[in-house]
């Protein structure tokens, strides 16, 4: 087990497939001391988001989707592209005022990786999100159907891309107070859009999402996951981000909705809720690595 950290944690893993950390530091930054995002004020009439709930990708009576369908990153550790180009799509469709991920924007994750990630590609140990942001600011993202551009070898003249920009993020961790972080990442849901959160995966993760999926092959899996749900966790496999597009405070555990890259199959529907953080000693340390929201023009 890992004992609590006292700010932002030391992980010492064992790496393997699908993970982002080795043997990593610490995510530099947070919030002042004290300091938190504005409240939101809750509206008054019926809505899909409010203090205890919200769902990015079942929202509203219609339960419009702002999330495109949930990729498989295959055998490469390519989870952190997966998870940026989920939290951009999903704050830029609910930005449009309700163009769903089927009919809205749909960014090449092979893009963001293949030209942006680290040089070991599919063998890398770690690439943290925080890396892979400044490429999505300066240069930008093609939709899905022009990612030839990240293959482009100047034998052709290069084709027009029109790239979609972020303007920069928002780091949500107060490493002072992990309640005033969940409230960020709550309020920054609410009011922006999705979430890219780095967690210590331990070995009963996938397993957990492999063993539903098969026995309840396209339905959704309401259990939450924490580390030991179903015995024990198993050791530390490393890092895997992923992005958060909801939460649920109504019930306990109280928890995250996360959406994964590991394909539709896993766990059922591809999403898999992960109990919040206590400070308690194995946990998943959603809250605890890299919390980022991201911003649009």
């Amino acid at each position: 087990m890992i004992s609590p950290p006292a700010k932002r944690p030391l992980l010492a893993t064992a790496v393997s497939r699908r993970q982002l950390l080795s043997a990593s530091a610490a995510a530099a930054g947070g919030f002042v001391a004290g300091t938190i995002l504005p409240s939101p004020m809750w509206p008054a009439l019926a809505d899909p988001c409010d203090a205890n709930n919200c769902d990015l990708h079942k929202f509203g009576t219609t339960n419009i989707n702002y999330m495109t369908s949930v990729k498989h990153q295959g055998p490469c550790n390519a989870c952190t592209a997966f998870a940026v180009v989920a939290t951009i799509e999903g704050t830029y469709n609910r930005k449009k005022f309700g163009a769903s991920g089927d009919n809205g924007l749909n960014l090449s994750e092979g893009q963001l990786f293949y030209a942006a990630g680290p040089k070991d590609k599919c063998y890398l140990s770690h690439w943290w999100p925080r890396d892979a942001l400044p490429y999505c600011t300066q240069v930008g993202l093609a939709r899905e159907d022009e990612e030839q551009f990240a293959f482009w070898d100047n034998s052709t003249p290069k084709p027009t891309i029109s790239h979609i920009k972020i303007t920069g993020s928002m780091n949500l961790i107060d490493s002072t107070n992990l309640n005033k972080t969940k409230q960020n990442m709550k309020n920054w849901i609410f009011q922006t859009g999705p979430i890219i959160a780095v967690m210590v995966q331990y070995e009963d993760f996938q397993a957990f999402g492999d063993m539903w999926g098969r026995d309840h092959p396209g339905a959704e899996n309401t259990n939450v996951y924490f580390p030991g749900v179903g015995g024990s966790p198993g050791g530390v496999v490393g890092g895997h981000v992923v992005s958060i597009v909801g939460y649920s405070d109504a019930g306990s555990p109280k928890y995250w909705i996360c959406k994964n890259s590991w394909g539709k199959k896993w766990n059922g529907d591809g999403y898999v809720r992960i109990a919040q953080g206590s400070g308690a000693s194995g946990e998943c340390y959603i809250e605890s690595l890299e919390v980022l929201g991201v911003s649009l023009p």
